[in-house]
């Protein structure tokens, strides 16, 4: 699978991940349950992926994150148990050029632009290359 087709296959798990964290947030255990076992195995990963880009990364512990839900034990909802910080990718790269446009930082002086600008050429390139198969 090309970085294309992941980034596609993301894009395509975004409203599944948004119908999840609804079904989380006002549905029942079995809606929950019924849904997850529909999902196609294949997806699973990139679901979980757009899933944790969902999560706010802050300075909110997971037992702050949790407390919203009546359900969860009081001894996991209010643990302070702090996010482990990942390696940041380097620059110049997609990543590195999405951290700077978060930050409001400039992505050009350090080439990131162009990085997400070849990402951005990859990804129509396949798009096209897609279509043009299908038909």
């Amino acid at each position: 699978m090309t970085p294309g087709d992941r980034a596609d296959l993301a894009e395509r798990m975004v409203p599944e991940a948004c119908h999840l964290a609804v079904l989380v947030h006002d549905a029942d255990a079995d809606a929950v349950a019924a849904f997850i076992r529909a999902l196609d195995p294949d997806c699973v990963p990139a679901l979980l992926v757009v899933l944790a880009a969902l999560v706010p990364v802050d300075d909110r512990s997971p037992g702050d994150l949790l407390a919203w839900e009546a359900s969860v034990p009081e001894a996991v909802k209010w643990r302070q148990m702090p996010l482990m910080a990942a390696a940041l990718e380097p620059c110049p790269s997609y990543a590195a050029y999405r951290r700077h446009k978060t930050r409001g930082e400039d992505a050009e002086a350090c080439g990131c632009g162009d990085a997400a600008r070849e990402v951005w050429r990859e990804r129509k390139r396949g798009k096209q290359q897609r279509g043009s198969e299908a038909a």
